[in-house]
């Protein structure tokens, strides 16, 4: 795992790319990369790669920027390719001659084969940024689900790229400067859909594009290669419930063995659930080391708690359990330094929790995390989307099948007798809207129409539209679940869970993989019937099945999901709240753009206990800290987390 940035010249008359303005942006990103860094600079000084290494396959041989066999084809290469070793006797049979034993060099070789599909034959997580020499082409790619990123911005001599925004920012011919445009879209899905970003001229590569920059003639083409889709083979085939289980058990056995490919010691977070718990069950079975497992509370929050669950895993499976526990001030340090991290606001205070075990891991030695993110997104495991699904058809469907004046008439005299959430669902069905938008909305439309200054727009709407317009192209008769997996697959996950699992652990030092996010497991799992995964009222019906063969307790593997630490509710502790609404009253960035007087009257509920507004007030708190970093020169240093 590392750290990545360039400079592409598009104007034959900008000025020469030097190491130095390299060296400025990968400094940068040394927190991805703290073991060595590289350098290249094309012969014209055209082109420039940056690179920070975080050392994990390979120690000795496996520095970058890596070139090909006659120094035609430059890589800066961050992630991991778990099929390498697969590739490298056909490859050598080709007459292509390996270096190093780094699973990054295999990219050079496949893309001196197949050119730009060299990404098709990868199996892994990835962001890599690839020179043709000959060409004078750069391909930049981003992995399929997208749990590595990749940022570029184009000036008008260059293009700039990066892992990270403030990479961007080290070249003097960038400027922070807000995005006003994504500021909605921030407020609705918690985080700024790709490719937009909360800077202005600052773009992320959605998950499974590339991009392609033609230096002789200037132009930049973007192209998706992979979609979540579900594997058509399978669709097609009806399999006996069992069967469903067996075959998932298979690639979820095959997935978590490919992950533990390393040179260093690595681990698992563990929560004491059932995705988890059955990652270190199926770790401790293949491993060839004993494993580290790491867990967190919080202090005096009983109700979150699960460190007698992951203990009780942890012991089973004989690893070496390491816990965290943190209190407010945990969280209050760490803000600041959070969102110089994140780069861009991430409205998760999961963030925080995840930070403190990153910590306390790489203070331990390991150096390489398996998660479970995805799980839930893939299996029907939160109990929104069974609330969802069962709402859709008994109470939605039979009210859009209303006359549209009807509708429109029971939102107009019923609305304003009702919460702002509930009339919001009255309106969007009176405008044949969506119901379900994603697992984490803070504010829908109607909020922000009460809280942004200009009355706020439709920009939520329409980018819910448009994800489930993308579902429905590629899926024949969706259901319903179907359809609220496949808009998850393409927001929430890859630019909110993944983007904080990479921002938080990258910012330790530590490489985080995702098991459950294996493409070739996503396409069978998408492919699973939802009554498979939403079955006689049991939520993730076929992966509990998996960890009941594996051997995992059924009181654990069926007992009430809680979310990691709790949720936004349990989190926003008293304490927190009113330090919050300090910062956000204080703030001349929120009082420039919100109404003030309704977020006092968010404010006045929560403290009464009238409402639950806490994610809201997260996700406000978040926007005007990040302000405050980026745009106010704020940023002092995290304390570091305690271990029992």
């Amino acid at each position: 795992m590392c750290g990545i940035c360039g400079v592409a010249n598009l104007d034959p008359r900008a000025d020469a790319i030097s190491p130095a303005r390299l060296r400025a942006m990968a400094d940068t990103l040394r927190h991805r990369g703290p073991d060595s860094d590289g350098f290249y600079v094309s012969e014209d000084r055209s082109l420039g790669l940056g690179f920070r290494r975080l050392s994990i396959v390979d120690l000795a041989t496996g520095d970058q920027p890596m070139v090909n066999e006659d120094d035609s084809v430059w890589l800066a290469f961050n992630g991991e390719i778990y099929n390498h070793a697969d590739h490298r006797p056909a490859l050598e049979s080709r007459g292509h001659r390996f270096r190093s034993r780094c699973d990054a060099e295999v990219v050079l070789h496949l893309y001196e084969e197949y050119g730009a599909d060299c990404i098709h034959h990868l199996r892994g997580m990835f962001a890599f940024a690839l020179w043709d020499a000959r060409r004078r082409q750069l391909l930049l790619a981003r992995d399929r689900i997208g749990v590595k990123p990749l940022y570029y911005a184009t000036t008008p001599n260059a293009l700039i790229f990066g892992s990270e925004i403030k990479a961007l920012f080290a070249h003097p011919d960038l400027q922070p400067r807000l995005n006003e445009s994504a500021l909605s879209l921030y407020l609705t899905f918690a985080a700024t859909p790709a490719p937009e970003t909360l800077f202005e001229g600052v773009h992320k590569l959605p998950a499974g594009h590339r991009l392609i920059v033609d230096l002789n003639s200037g132009r930049q083409r973007l192209e998706r290669y992979w979609e979540a889709l579900p594997d058509p083979s399978e669709r097609a085939r009806r399999r006996q419930p069992e069967e469903y289980v067996e075959r998932l058990e298979s690639l979820v056995r095959e997935s978590i063995g490919l992950r533990m490919m390393s040179d260093v010691p690595y681990g698992a977070f563990l929560s004491g659930g059932v995705d988890s718990s059955l990652n270190v069950a199926l770790m401790a079975e293949l491993a060839d080391r004993t494993v580290s497992t790491y867990s967190v509370a919080i202090d005096g929050d009983p109700t979150s708690d699960e460190l007698r669950f992951a203990r009780s895993v942890a012991e089973r499976y004989g690893t070496r359990h390491h816990e965290v526990v943190i209190g407010e001030q945990d969280f209050l340090s760490y803000l600041p330094e959070l969102v110089w991290h994140q780069d861009e606001p991430l409205a998760d205070p999961v963030c925080v929790p995840l930070h403190a075990i990153s910590e306390a891991a790489r203070a331990a030695g390991t150096r390489v995390i398996q998660v479970g993110e995805g799980s839930d997104e893939l299996f029907s495991g939160y109990t929104s989307y069974a609330f969802f699904t069962d709402f859709h058809r008994r109470v939605w469907q039979p009210y859009l099948r209303l006359p549209s004046p009807v509708r429109r008439a029971a939102a107009a005299s019923l609305a304003p007798l009702m919460t702002l959430d509930r009339a919001d669902v009255l309106r969007r069905g009176a405008d044949h809207g969506e119901l379900f938008w994603g697992g984490a909305i803070p504010f829908y439309d109607t909020h922000k129409h009460r809280l942004l200054r200009d009355g706020g727009d439709r920009a939520g709407q329409d980018a819910v539209a448009a994800l489930y317009a993308q579902v429905d192209r590629g899926v024949q008769r969706p259901s319903q679940l179907d359809r609220m997996i496949g808009i998850e697959l393409r927001q929430r996950l890859p630019e909110l869970l993944l983007m904080r699992v990479d921002k938080v652990t990258m910012g330790s030092s530590l490489e985080a993989r995702v098991p459950y996010l294996d493409h070739k497991l996503v396409e069978f799992a998408l492919a699973i019937p939802s009554e498979m995964k939403y079955r006689d009222g049991v939520t993730k019906w076929v992966l509990k099945r998996v960890a009941e063969r594996v051997g995992l307790q059924r009181e654990l593997v069926y007992r009430r999901k809680r979310g990691f630490c709790g949720s936004a509710t349990n989190m926003l502790s008293p304490g927190l709240l009113a330090r919050a609404e300090q910062d956000i009253l204080d703030s001349a960035f929120a009082r420039s753009r919100f109404n003030l007087g309704y977020v006092r009257q968010m404010l006045a509920e929560q403290h009464a206990g009238r409402a639950d507004h806490n994610f809201r007030i997260w996700t406000l708190w978040n926007l005007v800290a990040w302000h405050a970093c980026w745009f106010e020169g704020s940023r002092p240093r995290a304390a570091e987390p305690s271990l029992v």
